[in-house]
């Protein structure tokens, strides 16, 4: 008798245990299901049965602004499908927008139909800072809509934009420094030389959202970071800052007001309140401005229309005299240009010529003596307006 009972007890445990273990995984296939990156469903057509499988992978994090992104879907069904559509909007935001996968292409015709495709979001659409959200919807042929990884307008895929970029760590051996975007773009990068810096350095980059009051004319940026800690370089070093022209056709896609073309495009420094001009070399072809400093800060690019006064010297009187006052003649935003600066007094005769930057004039002829009091006349061309053009003027040197 207490055998038998010993026996009821034991069987009783297992019964137990074997339970527990079927709950956990019907628990975890449920969790399984819930959280994966696909979704399949089925639909009654008559007396069959038809299955759809949708596959996506989610975004979560969008790094930054001035960034078209890509979302893309493959589905897997037994029956033709219509249509895919994405529901997007900022979540402060009452309505959701919607676009259709426009180049969802059926890839093969079997049993199985095979389907694949893009839609991109604009940068002007992802245009600040904040908490972003869609679903995705697909609808067959019989007009049945089916959602992705159970996806709605009440519980959509939630996605973080966020002005923080990462960060680089900059050493003494230099070198090229890119920084990716959310879809493996290149946002910007810094070109380096070796010595630049005496120790490794950590640089943060974010992305800068600026207000109004901000802007330079009365122009918002094309792009616009910040780099931290201010660093201050032994040499000069090349940043490369990308713009957005999706369609090809020589505009920025993301400023406020219609502009002629991308060739406008300058680099300024925030100094304080203040924008100053820094310039740059316009690449239509990789979609980047680049541009000499020395340092770091806050940078942008503005779209800038610049006549010849834009490249003139700030001060026209300048005293060679070693006393750190004054001492040079300085040309305003040439430090960007390739060119050539010439220097002749009021007789003709060339007494410098410099050919690279920095564009300032010490007093100092070709052989190195300084040059007598007086007028000199300055010349250089530079392209404006997509033209090259002469710019000439004096300066006056006092001993």
């Amino acid at each position: 008798m207490k055998n038998k009972k010993t026996k009821n007890i034991k069987f009783f445990k297992i019964k137990k245990v074997l339970l527990f273990a079927l709950i956990t995984l019907i628990f975890l296939f449920s969790i399984k299901m819930l959280f994966a990156l696909e979704f399949n469903c089925s639909v009654s057509i008559g007396n069959i049965i038809k299955s759809i499988h949708i596959e996506h992978i989610p975004i979560n994090t969008i790094y930054g602004l001035n960034s078209n992104i890509t979302f893309t879907i493959d589905i897997m069904s037994d029956i033709d499908i219509k249509k895919a559509t994405i529901f997007y909007k900022y979540s402060e935001e009452a309505e959701f927008k919607s676009r259709d996968f426009d180049d969802l292409n059926k890839l093969e015709e079997t049993t199985i139909n095979a389907y694949k495709g893009n839609v991109i979001i604009t940068d002007s659409e992802l245009n600040k800072i904040g908490d972003f959200e869609y679903y995705i919807e697909v609808e067959d042929e019989t007009g049945l809509k089916h959602i992705w990884n159970l996806k709605n307008a009440s519980n959509p895929q939630k996605v973080a934009i966020i002005s923080d970029l990462g960060e680089i760590i900059i050493t003494p051996e230099g070198g090229v420094y890119p920084l990716y975007g959310t879809n493996g773009n290149i946002l910007l990068s810094l070109n380096v030389p070796s010595d630049a810096v005496s120790t490794p350095t950590k640089v943060t980059i974010t992305q800068k959202e600026l207000s109004s009051d901000k802007y330079f004319n009365g122009n918002n940026p094309a792009v616009a970071y910040e780099f931290l800690p201010s660093l201050e370089f032994k040499k000069p070093i090349i940043m490369d800052f990308r713009y957005l022209d999706a369609n090809n056709d020589n505009k920025v896609d993301n400023l406020d007001r219609e502009v002629d073309s991308a060739d406008n495009l300058r680099a300024y420094l925030l100094e304080g309140d203040k924008w100053e001009l820094i310039g740059g070399k316009i690449d239509k072809l990789e979609k980047n401005v680049s541009f000499k400093t020395t340092h770091l800060s806050v940078y942008a690019l503005f779209y800038t229309k610049l006549d010849k006064a834009a490249y003139r010297p700030k001060y026209r009187i300048f005293t060679p005299n070693g006393d750190g006052i004054n001492d040079k003649i300085l040309f305003n935003n040439l430090d960007n240009e390739k060119l050539t600066l010439k220097f002749f007094d009021i007789n003709g005769r060339k007494v410098r010529e410099l050919k690279e930057a920095p564009y300032e004039w010490n007093g100092r002829d070709a052989s190195g003596r300084l040059v007598e009091s007086g007028l000199y006349i300055y010349q250089f061309k530079v392209k404006i307006d997509e033209k090259d053009q002469y710019v000439n003027g004096t300066v006056a040197l006092a001993k």
